[in-house]
Formats: C-alpha cells, structure tokens, sequence
C-alpha cells in the first residue's frame, strides 16, 4: 500500500513527465495515472 512517481522525457517539449503509481500490500500496481509534463506551457499527457 503505498505510491511512488515514475519519469520520463516529454517526446514534446524534452521536459520531465510525471506519473504516479499506487501499489498494494503486495507490492502490486492497482492505480495508475497518465504522465503529465511538468514543463510550464506544455501539458502534454500519455
């Protein structure tokens, strides 16, 4: 039960985009949300 982000590159903008993942007790993923770019003015999200 817990959360962690995940990154990468924007394929956009070249900035960072950001994801969280929410995971069980069991260390499996039961949420995920989409990546959003963190770049000002961009937003693109995956």
């Amino acid at each position: 039960m817990g959360v962690w982000t995940e990154t990468k590159g924007c394929p956009q903008c070249g900035g960072t985009m950001y994801k969280t993942v929410e995971t069980d007790e069991h260390g499996t993923p039961t949420n995920e949300s989409q990546y959003v770019c963190s770049s000002p003015g961009c937003g693109h999200v995956e």
